[in-house]
């Protein structure tokens, strides 16, 4: 097969940025490493996948009336087209197992993998499909995203769950040490259902997505998921095979304590502390008096950060461990003024909140120290 194109480096380079997060550096089949490119009269189809994740963009392109595909490594091919200036123009020219890349004074001679050997996601008709607008969808998958798992044999773990009722959309997020949980009102028009997308698909989402005005198109099958992001990007993605825990076991209620902070106040005393805080542990007690809040940290060789915060108050002092780095992503995720922190007793869980939104919640379990 015989092509030539030509494409401009400033079309091309957001839709390879677009694609490239899906490729791994080390893959199980040669051709996991490269891009497939379909083109078509003026436009080009770009896909990547790791069998688990697909994605799909277009981009614009001149190549008269050819129609074809073709693969190109992926890393080579991006490094190349970021390396050249500005407003270059590229000629790429496909002969038979390699490519030509040309640009002005440089060319580069790529050899390639047959395009029929491509992997590609089947997914069956959804049977769930709702819209949504993406900044929407960006700030829920933000809110709750950081308290995911990382490579947990409990595998259900290792991802969000996306949950959909007829008014309201939620997602949770667990590792088993902390949970994290925001939801949006939003008539989705489906029934109680549960999807749970796995980690790398979250993520690869919460780089694509913006908060602009524009709506996402989410459809869902048995065992996949699939977003479209306006009218060029196509993410499809596997789902993770088991269920997601009761999250609202894990919720404590009847917390009877509550303590009013300063976010900002919180978050700069517990840098601080966390000075000396053990690398290992990074744990921190909490002591809540009348009036004030005591942060105390150890390391091992013996030394001792303390601070005292102004705080709303007004009951028995309790004392409570938690990992301060927990602490510190909670805090840093969430934009009030003040935040509540909601407990019973040194011993369980507490849960975090911003006094004015009941959208979100954040649940924490205590550390012994």
């Amino acid at each position: 097969m015989d092509m030539l194109i030509r494409a401009d480096r400033e079309h091309l380079l957001p839709a390879l940025a677009t694609i490239g997060g899906v490729v791994e550096r080390r893959q199980t089949l040669p051709i996991l490493g490269n891009f497939l490119f379909k083109v078509a009269d003026r436009s080009m189809l770009l896909i990547a996948t790791d069998l688990e994740i697909e994605i799909r963009t277009v981009s614009t392109v001149e190549n008269g009336n050819n129609r074809g595909a073709f693969t190109l490594p992926a890393k080579k091919f991006s490094d190349i087209c970021k390396a050249l200036p500005e407003g270059s123009e590229l000629e790429i020219s496909i002969e038979e197992d390699r490519v030509l890349i040309r640009s002005e004074r440089t060319r580069f001679t790529l050899g390639i993998l047959p395009a029929m050997d491509y992997p590609s996601i089947e997914m069956i008709a959804a049977e769930i499909t709702f819209e949504i607008g993406e900044a929407v969808l960006k700030q829920l998958f933000e809110r709750t995203a950081f308290s995911m798992a990382q490579q947990d044999v409990r595998y259900y773990l290792n991802g969000m769950l996306l949950e959909l009722s007829p008014k309201r959309i939620r997602c949770v997020a667990t590792d088993g040490h902390r949970l994290a949980m925001c939801e949006v009102a939003i008539e989705v028009g489906q029934d109680n259902r549960q999807i749970l997308l796995p980690r790398k698909a979250v993520l690869e989402l919460l780089r694509l997505l913006s908060y602009s005005e524009r709506v996402v198109g989410v459809e869902a099958s048995v065992g996949f998921c699939r977003f479209r992001l306006g009218d060029e990007t196509v993410f499809t993605t596997k789902l993770i095979d088991g269920r997601f825990p009761d999250y609202d076991r894990v919720i404590p209620k009847n917390l009877n304590k509550m303590a009013l902070v300063c976010r900002e106040d919180l978050k700069n005393g517990l840098a601080r502390a966390s000075i000396l805080s053990g690398d290992k542990y990074k744990g921190i007690r909490l002591t809540f008096g009348v009036g004030v809040l005591n942060l105390q940290a150890h390391n091992p060789e013996q030394d001792e950060a303390q601070e005292e915060i102004e705080i709303e108050y007004h009951d028995d002092e309790i004392a409570i461990g938690f990992n301060l780095g927990y602490l510190w992503e909670i805090l840093g995720i969430m934009n009030c003024e003040n935040v509540s922190i909601n407990f019973i007793d040194g011993e369980s869980s507490a849960v975090i909140r911003d006094p004015d939104d009941s959208t979100r919640l954040y649940v924490v379990m205590p550390m012994r120290l």
